[in-house]
C-alpha cells in the first residue's frame, strides 16, 4: 500500500493524516497527529 499523507485544517488547528505508514497488514491504518498529540488506528479483519 502507497503511504498517502495529508494535512487539514479543523477549527483552526493544523490535523495530519497519515494512511498506510504503520501496520499494512492489518488492513488498513492511519496515523492522526495535531501537534504533540498523536492516535493511531488500525481495522481489524472480523
Amino acid at each position: 500500500m502507497q503511504e498517502i499523507d495529508r494535512s487539514i485544517s479543523f477549527d483552526g488547528r493544523d490535523i495530519r493524516l497519515k494512511v498506510g505508514l504503520l501496520a499494512p497488514q492489518a488492513g488498513g491504518s492511519v496515523l492522526m497527529q495535531s501537534g504533540d498529540t498523536a492516535c493511531f488506528s488500525k481495522r481489524y479483519p472480523l
